[in-house]
């Protein structure tokens, strides 16, 4: 039995598919006696990975270390054999028409089911298992393990939202009948000789039945009752009377905030202190008119009530210092959120805000858990706020503030226009593009796979920006001392530069303005693939750079048909090739770096030795230093 070890991506889910050969340590797949481990990278604290739809894949074992989320999609199934080992924060999400079984012993697995079907299988089972979505199914199966004896000490959650439990008896032994006990299933087999039990977060409104199919089996399914305001008027949401039916909704039941006569109104949430557990409603839908206000007025000193729910919510939604504690959802009205107040999707499912409407945050927006705010379509204004962890802008406006996420797709814009965007950790994945607008501010890290254009300025002070295959522009000036990384891409600056560039891999440096460029840089490649494009240095012909050379430094000179740019490469230059070339009609010259013969390492060897330097007119040969290379860049007019 072989260990096999796979590092997810750190982007968000699904993340890299199972079926990557070169994911995995071995360089090949896991098979059925093979144990798998799913690894978080040293320099994250998550990751994520995923089984492709239509997959079939077998282990004896499976280890999620801690932070790392395993999606099944749609068709697939992983069946673990083994033993099982998950991380405290590590899940395992079960998508539409997925199957994961779990055969072992003993394990504390956290399960969420989106629409999926989760197999547990095994005795002693210590499993969490979340439904997501309606269509999800659960089966605990005592007929593939000793549940009679072991039991199943986990618990079933959120049950309410719309799935399927079922709870399979060794065969032969004929379900019995079923008892409700708190939130406590007991489930009898074989005239009740053997029973075990299963821990719900809530019991309302289940019904339990025994399979028409299986006498074996006993099948749990939750009907969420919906419960309505009773007429367009305003009032609070803990007053009975207000309620269709004179029953406040709970934990089990959805709260429609309906739009009976159309007038506007508004519903104030006065309940849900975290001294007694906060307030749970499975779900909210409103409509238009409704106004759901979250009172929690004169707290001054962070959010202390809370609500857990999920939204389906067309009408507004005014936040006054609650923790709102979101299973998923979407947000489609008008949101205000104000200094005091938190809008945290825990999940498991992704709280999404698509809106055309108001949308401002003067608190937090945040993910914790399993969870995933997407922010679609959307203008924030996050002057005053945060937003930050697991999230998504898709055609979304970002303005001011506090920001850490990703950028999938085009359209998303970030506009320091009044006051400035301050990046933490941003990236811009891979065929996604970002617009920035006034003053951008960067203390984290800023990522680009995709395409990124800021037109004003940015200030990367404290953080690192990076091209990682991808294309940034930066318009106005860059300031700061921090670094500028290029590994594959392009970094165009056409203002002013300082601070350090480095090159990790292949890629190109643009410059509009070398005559402003005052930067250090290292890393430039001596094998083509790297390369300095100089745009307002007119090409003088293929002799436009001269040299000179010691046995520790080279400084080159590219004197073109308009101005002369000098450059000092601190380090053993001996041995490459330095060559310009035309660019852009004339306009510019490119630079790029090659190895030259032994016999010119040889002569320019000796002329170190014997000179102080040398001079000529044409490419010229340096090599690559042996330790980090320095340019910093000094520029005249020729």
């Amino acid at each position: 039995m072989a260990i096999d070890t796979f590092t997810g991506t750190t982007t968000g889910s699904p993340g890299l598919d199972w079926n990557t050969p070169s994911a995995w340590s071995t360089g090949a797949l896991p098979g059925a006696s093979d144990t798998a481990v799913m690894a978080v990278p040293v320099e994250s604290s998550s990751a994520w990975g995923s089984v492709g739809s239509g997959e079939n894949d077998t282990v004896t074992a499976l280890e999620l270390q801690s932070g790392f989320t395993l999606s099944l999609a749609a068709n697939s199934t992983l069946d673990v054999q083994g033993a099982n080992t998950i991380a405290s924060s590590g899940e395992i999400l079960v998508t539409t028409t997925a199957t994961f079984t779990d055969d072992n012993a003993g394990n504390q697995d956290q399960v969420f089911i989106a629409g999926g079907t989760f197999v547990d299988a095994n005795s002693a089972s210590q499993d969490s298992i979340w439904f997501t979505s309606a269509g999800g199914v659960a089966v605990i199966d005592a007929a593939f393990g000793d549940f009679l004896s072991g039991g199943f000490v986990g618990t079933v959650h959120t049950l309410s939202q719309g799935g399927t439990l079922e709870v399979v008896g060794p065969a032969g032994n004929a379900a019995s009948g079923a008892s409700i006990s708190g939130d406590t299933i007991n489930f009898g087999f074989g005239g009740g000789v053997e029973s075990f039990a299963v821990d719900l977060d809530s019991t309302s409104n289940l019904s339990i039945t025994i399979s028409p199919t299986n006498p074996d089996e006993y099948v749990v399914t939750a009907a969420m009752a919906t419960i309505a305001w009773a007429k367009a008027a305003s009032g609070d949401f803990s007053t009975a009377t207000n309620w269709k039916g004179g029953v406040v909704p709970d934990a089990s039941d959805e709260a429609f905030l309906a739009g009976d006569g159309g007038a506007a109104y508004t519903v104030t949430l006065d309940v849900g202190d975290s001294q007694t557990g906060g307030i749970t409603i499975s779900r909210i839908r409103s409509n238009a008119n409704a106004t759901l206000f979250l009172d929690n007025t004169g707290e001054t000193s962070g959010a202390s009530d809370e609500l857990f729910t999920s939204f389906n919510t067309s009408g507004a939604i005014d936040n006054v210092g609650y923790d709102i504690e979101a299973f998923g959802g979407t947000m489609k009205g008008a949101l205000t959120n104000d200094a005091y107040g938190v809008v945290d999707a825990t999940g498991p499912a992704a709280l999404r805000i698509d809106t055309t409407a108001s949308v401002v945050n003067d608190g937090i927006f945040e993910t914790e858990g399993a969870g995933a705010l997407v922010i679609e379509a959307t203008t924030v204004d996050n002057e005053s706020g945060t937003i930050e962890g697991q999230v998504t802008l898709r055609r979304a406006t970002i303005e001011g503030g506090a920001l850490s996420g990703r950028v999938v797709g085009a359209g998303s814009v970030l506009d320091g226009s009044t006051n400035p965007v301050n990046i933490g950790t941003l990236t811009v994945e891979a065929g996604a593009s970002l617009t920035g607008e006034g003053l951008i501010t960067n203390q984290g890290s800023f990522i680009v796979k995709g395409s990124a254009t800021m037109e004003g300025a940015l200030d990367d002070n404290g953080g690192r920006i990076e091209t990682a295959g991808g294309k940034l522009t930066v318009e106005g000036a860059l300031s700061g001392d921090s670094d500028a990384i290029i590994d594959g891409g392009t970094m165009t600056f056409a203002a002013s530069v300082s601070g350090t560039v480095i090159f990790e891999g292949s890629g190109e440096l643009v410059l509009g303005q070398a005559e402003n460029a005052l930067f250090n840089c290292r890393g430039f490649a001596t094998d083509g693939q790297t390369s300095l494009d100089l745009e307002d240095v007119g090409f003088a012909g293929a002799d436009e750079i001269t040299s000179e050379i010691t046995d520790n430094e080279a400084i080159l000179m590219v004197k073109g048909a308009n101005r002369t740019v000098q450059f000092t490469l601190v380090g053993d230059y001996l041995g490459v090739t330095f060559t310009a070339k035309s660019a852009n009609g004339g306009a510019g010259s490119i630079i790029t770096a090659s190895q030259t013969t032994e016999a010119a390492k040889f002569v320019q060897a000796a002329a170190a030795f014997t000179t102080t330097g040398t001079s000529a007119t044409a490419t010229h040969g340096v090599t690559t230093p042996q330790s980090p290379s320095l340019f910093n860049l000094a520029s005249g007019h020729g």
